[in-house]
C-alpha cells in the first residue's frame, strides 16, 4: 500500500502533466465548512475558477484556514465588506488537509514533489512532510499562503492516527520532522530558536511572501459588479 507521500506524488505527477492551471488536493477526511459564518466556502470553487489568472500572480500554493490553529470569526466580522470583493492571503508554509496548487510544470517548467526520503526503512513517515513540501517551493522562490476567506473541516481533527492523541509522542515526532527539515534546508533548530524564525528567514529570501489582497469581483456579471463599486 502506498504511503500518503507516495500517493500524493502520483496525483501530483498526473496534475503536472495535465493542462489544468490549478488543482485542489484534499485528504479524505477534509472538506470546506458550509454556511455563511464560514466565509466564502459556499462559492469558493465557482469563484476561484473565474478569477483572472493575472490576479493570482505569485500565489502558487495556498491552504484553507484550519480553525484549530487560526481563529477566524473576528476577522470575518471585521473584514466582511472587504472580503465580499477581495480574497486575503497570508504567507505560510503548510500544505495539509486541503490545499490548492498551481501547475508548476505548465507555468514554470518545474515539478516539486513530497520528499520520499521522509519514509523510513520500516515504512513509517517522518512527520511534517506537509511543511517540507511548501518549504521546497519557498526555497525555489514560489509563493505559498493561507487563504483567509475559506475554512476547512477535518473529520478526524479530535483524534490522531499517528500519535494516538499522546501529546508527548506528538511533540517528539514533530521535533523529529522539524530537525529533518532544519538539516535539509540549513535552518535553525526550531526547538532551540525564537518563535517564527523560519518564516522570518523565508521572507528575507523570497520576495513573494507578502500579504496579498486579490480582487474577485471580476467574476460577476457586469450588472452585478456595479453593486460593489461603493465597496472599493
Amino acid at each position: 500500500m502506498l504511503k500518503q507521500v507516495e500517493a500524493r506524488n502520483v496525483l501530483l505527477n498526473k496534475f503536472y502533466n495535465s493542462d489544468d492551471d490549478f488543482a485542489i488536493f484534499a485528504d479524505n477526511d477534509c472538506y470546506l465548512y458550509q454556511g455563511e459564518k464560514y466565509g466564502y466556502n459556499d462559492k469558493f470553487v465557482e469563484t476561484f475558477k473565474n478569477i483572472p489568472l493575472e490576479n493570482l500572480n505569485n500565489i502558487d500554493l495556498f491552504v484553507a484556514i484550519n480553525p484549530k490553529n487560526q481563529p477566524f470569526t473576528k476577522d470575518f466580522e471585521t473584514n466582511k465588506r472587504l472580503y465580499e470583493t477581495r480574497w486575503s492571503f497570508t504567507p505560510a508554509f503548510i500544505a495539509s488537509g486541503l490545499f490548492v496548487l498551481r501547475n508548476l510544470k505548465k507555468f514554470y517548467n518545474d515539478e516539486i514533489y513530497f520528499d520520499l526520503n521522509m519514509i523510513k526503512e520500516d515504512r513509517s513517515i517522518i512527520a511534517c512532510e506537509d511543511q517540507d513540501f511548501p518549504i521546497q517551493m519557498i526555497m525555489k522562490d514560489y509563493g505559498t499562503f493561507v487563504c483567509n476567506n475559506i475554512v476547512m473541516k477535518e473529520e478526524g481533527s479530535n483524534t490522531s492516527t499517528w500519535t494516538k492523541n499522546d501529546k508527548e509522542l506528538r511533540k517528539q515526532l514533530t521535533k523529529e520532522g522539524h530537525d529533518y527539515i532544519s538539516k535539509k534546508f540549513n535552518l535553525p533548530i526550531q526547538s532551540e530558536s525564537e518563535k517564527g524564525i523560519w518564516m522570518k528567514m523565508f521572507k528575507k529570501r523570497n520576495t513573494k511572501l507578502k500579504p496579498k489582497l486579490v480582487p474577485i469581483i471580476d467574476v460577476y456579471a457586469d450588472e452585478t459588479k456595479s453593486l460593489f463599486e461603493g465597496l472599493l
